[in-house]
């Protein structure tokens, strides 16, 4: 029987080796020497480095919560076997009443991978071990790693008319809805998400506070409306708002006066955000309602940036290969004399709950 992850860390034990045991043997071969027919060196420990980026950042790919990906595909319910109130009691010698069941969806997840890759010539490091002021070839390592995070929070903040294709899906896209597509006459397709169509039915609509594209100013009761209103629809509450820097400078202004606006401490990892159980760890943030705010610059922009409510029980970031790090110094197999290094990530955005989120957008 093939093996499956149950947990993130097992899936960082396997990858990383930091738990060992037979699951990470049966992933990762025990090191061996660096022999002259060695065509590339597996470097774990780089690629965990990496990995500590993606979650230890107050940033979006950071407070989305990390699940190994078992399966490429789930199926979500559509609607109840019985409309609620519609069913009826039974007399005492009734017959029984007719079968029913819900309607279920499948759901197809695509795998994307997304890899950052770097050289340097033999030159550059023979300089480097001769002394001379040169950026060495650890120190790109770092900054490729910097960049390889920051590109997949990119991705996560693709606009809603903007196919993924193969990059990581997006907030915009899953926070998404046919009131969206006929507001903003979207062209066909472009809301669709996971196979599932959105423009001709609202079976998988979050909630989207659109202007038909002309941006207005934020009001205190939109922001209310939105929690509201996802709590309603999916009785579930948003636990984390994620917006740009010029729109969080504008909730806090609409509530400067109140003491109803107030500081929370929060930390985020692999498990994404969650509320700090102590004083003494975690970083400040401002909140609303009781929601931490987390403020990023890559949030899609209309005038401003808009506003995600996620509900993080529900959006993931699904995990088939964490972050990890190759790199190869072998002449004859990069046909040419230098070094050459690789950071990988595989996975996808998955979201099980469209109705627990959503977004306002369209805002000046």
């Amino acid at each position: 029987m093939a093996f499956k992850f149950k947990t993130i860390q097992d899936m960082m034990g396997a990858f990383y080796g930091q738990h060992g045991g037979e699951v990470a043997s049966a992933i990762l071969k025990a090191d061996a020497p660096v022999l002259s027919s060695t065509t590339g060196v597996y470097n774990r420990v780089y690629g965990a480095q990496a990995w500590s980026l993606l979650n230890n950042s107050a940033k979006t790919i950071g407070v989305l919560p990390k699940v190994p990906l078992n399966t490429t595909g789930f199926r979500i319910l559509t609607a109840r076997g019985t409309a609620l109130g519609s069913a009826a009691g039974m007399s005492e010698t009734a017959a029984l009443p007719e079968t029913t069941k819900p309607t279920i969806a499948e759901v197809d997840l695509s795998i994307k991978t997304f890899a950052t890759t770097f050289d340097t010539s033999l030159v550059k490091e023979l300089l480097d071990k001769g002394g001379d002021d040169t950026w060495d070839f650890s120190q790109v390592r770092e900054e490729m790693a910097l960049e390889h995070t920051k590109h997949i929070n990119k991705m996560l903040h693709g606009d809603v008319d903007t196919l993924a294709s193969d990059n990581f899906e997006s907030i915009d896209r899953v926070c998404s809805s046919k009131g969206e597509v006929d507001n903003l006459s979207l062209d066909a397709g472009d809301a669709d998400i996971y196979g599932l169509d959105r423009d001709s039915v609202t079976t998988y609509d979050a909630y989207v506070d659109d202007n038909s594209g002309t941006d207005i100013a934020l009001t205190t009761g939109a922001l209310r409306l939105a929690v509201d209103t996802i709590e309603e629809n999916s009785g579930h509450r948003p636990n984390v708002i994620i917006t740009g820097f010029d729109t969080a400078r504008d909730i806090d202004a609409l509530f400067e006066t109140q003491t109803r606006y107030a500081m929370e401490r929060v930390t985020v990892g692999i498990n994404g955000i969650q509320t700090a159980a102590g004083n003494d760890v975690g970083m400040r943030v401002k909140e609303f309602d009781g929601i931490p705010i987390i403020r990023d610059s890559d949030v899609t922009k209309d005038t401003k940036s808009r506003i995600y409510f996620l509900n993080t029980e529900f959006i993931e970031f699904a995990v088939k290969l964490p972050t990890s790090y190759f790199e190869s110094n072998d002449y004859f197999a990069l046909n040419k004399l230098g070094r050459e290094g690789m950071y990988v990530t595989i996975g996808e955005l998955r979201c099980r709950n469209f109705p627990a989120q959503g977004k306002i957008r369209d805002l000046l």
